[in-house]
């Protein structure tokens, strides 16, 4: 995220204020906002909205900081028998 708080400070320096924050999205928009709040924001743990989020691990919150994964991409990965087992309906589009 250095390249994040190198544009922080840019907009900073120029005076544009920067937050983000996040209140319903499942495991992978919050993943998302977890690397963006790296900046000043607002992002919960899954915990604070939903019994059971979508992703391991789940975003979890200690001491007030949320652990910004070291892995490639966005650090956390969709469970997909969870997803199976919250799906109404599904399509397969074939060309």
């Amino acid at each position: 995220m250095r390249r994040q708080g190198n544009n922080r400070r840019k907009r900073r320096d120029k005076g544009i204020p920067v937050w983000c924050g996040g209140m319903l999205e499942d495991g992978v928009g919050r993943a998302h906002n977890v690397a963006v709040t790296t900046l000043p924001g607002d992002t919960a743990a899954s915990s604070r909205y939903w019994e059971q989020d979508i992703i391991q691990p789940e975003v979890t919150v200690e001491n007030g900081l949320i652990q910004v994964p070291s892995q490639p991409g966005i650090g956390y990965e969709p469970v997909r028998e969870i997803i199976d087992q919250f799906t109404l309906y599904s399509e397969t589009f074939r060309r």
